[in-house]
């Protein structure tokens, strides 16, 4: 959004509210963070000094878990206020909240409850994000490779093509979510053998 305005207005320097500042002290998203994405120092990024997000760590989390946003979801200033935050940081020194079930806790679907102090465990290959084209992770033992004109396809392809018809019964053919039945790709469009 853009406003302008012929209003006469003077320049002066940002404000400093002590946010980022009580974000290295608090660390609470940091500590519950289910994928463990979140970084504890700030880095340069960009040409500003900020909390990197590892991605890599962090998509497979919120793609299997609705949107996770358990960093959102513990962090004191979202859930009780600024004001209400600092005003008990300035009086105690402590965090509002931390270390408590009301802050910290979180539950995951089919993971179940985890409180303060407790992270989910995950298999390793949880992580491994698809690389490529969608079509060439989502059904691999339907899609044909791209090959070169005239040559020969690999000896894996070689053969009778495979019997796919509980492919074409399935009822997301018709609604079109089904990436593909055993196409060949080229550059311009998805053709289907002969």
């Amino acid at each position: 959004m853009v406003i302008t305005t012929d209003a006469i207005v003077t320049y002066d320097q940002p404000v400093d509210y002590g946010i980022h500042a009580f974000c290295q002290v608090c660390q609470v998203c940091v500590n519950r963070c289910p994928g463990r994405a979140l970084l504890r120092e700030k880095i340069w990024w960009r040409g500003v000094e900020k909390n990197k997000l590892n991605f890599i760590r962090c998509r497979p989390v919120m793609a299997r878990y609705l949107g996770c946003g358990v960093c959102m979801k513990v962090c004191p200033i979202q859930k009780y206020g600024m004001k209400n935050v600092m005003k008990h940081y300035a009086a105690t020194g402590q965090v509002l909240g931390k270390g408590t079930h009301d802050l910290e806790g979180y539950e995951l679907e089919e993971k179940g409850y985890y409180g303060p102090g407790d992270l989910p465990l995950f298999v390793r290959n949880f992580f491994n994000i698809p690389h490529g084209r969608a079509e060439a992770w989502a059904c691999p033992s339907t899609c044909v490779r791209p090959r070169s004109p005239g040559r020969p396809p690999p000896t894996s392809m070689a053969g009778p093509e495979p019997d796919l018809s509980h492919l074409l019964s399935s009822p997301h053919i018709s609604e079109g979510r089904v990436a593909c039945r055993w196409m060949t790709w080229s550059p311009r469009l998805w053709t289907w053998p002969r």
